[in-house]
């Protein structure tokens, strides 16, 4: 049966009457935009923004403070580091903290940040750290939570995707902060 389309469909191109073979050669043109402006353009979009990919990794950072009355630790800070991965701009929004477990109902915490503006522009391979400071995010969050909870970076760009970070548990946060206050005495 295709064999049969195939060859009446082939026909037209080489049919006696102009009009028909015009016919043919439009009707051609018309299936070949609709498959591409319809069909192949959509379906690129989606995969292109499918594999588009943000970085957001996740860390702790110890700071080492040295002054006239000696060498001191300060309260660790909580990293993300976010890199654009794709080969366009992106612009990301504040990001947030996602714990497992809720605390009042809720489990997506947004930190607010004095550096930078939001959204912020990340052009291809350009890559930004956010730090949290661990003490204040130990009073408002992690106190809340379990020593085996864990908490994750979510960050979300303009299109409302979201990209996760790695997870730390609050016990190995916790266990960072003990650290720094072991080192001061």
């Amino acid at each position: 049966m295709l064999n049969e389309f195939w060859n009446f469909y082939t026909g037209l191109f080489s049919n006696e009457n102009l009009a028909i073979r015009i016919g043919a050669f439009a009707a051609t043109v018309a299936a070949i935009t609709f498959l591409l402006n319809f069909v192949f353009k959509p379906t690129w979009a989606y995969i292109k923004d499918y594999f588009s990919k943000i970085s957001a990794v996740m860390g702790i950072s110890h700071l080492l403070v040295h002054s006239a009355y000696g060498v001191g630790y300060d309260a660790p800070l909580l990293t993300v580091t976010i890199t654009n991965k794709d080969r366009i701009s992106k612009y990301i929004k504040n990001p947030s903290i996602k714990t497992s477990a809720k605390i009042n109902g809720d489990n997506l915490f947004v930190v607010p940040k004095k550096q930078g503006t939001y959204p912020m522009k990340l052009e291809p391979g350009q890559q930004t750290t956010i730090e949290f400071d661990t003490q204040s995010l130990n009073n408002q969050i992690l106190s809340r939570l379990s020593n085996n909870d864990k908490i994750s970076a979510v960050v979300t760009d303009t299109t409302g995707k979201k990209y996760y970070s790695n997870k730390f548990t609050v016990k190995h946060i916790l266990g960072h902060i003990s650290v720094a206050k072991e080192m001061n005495r």
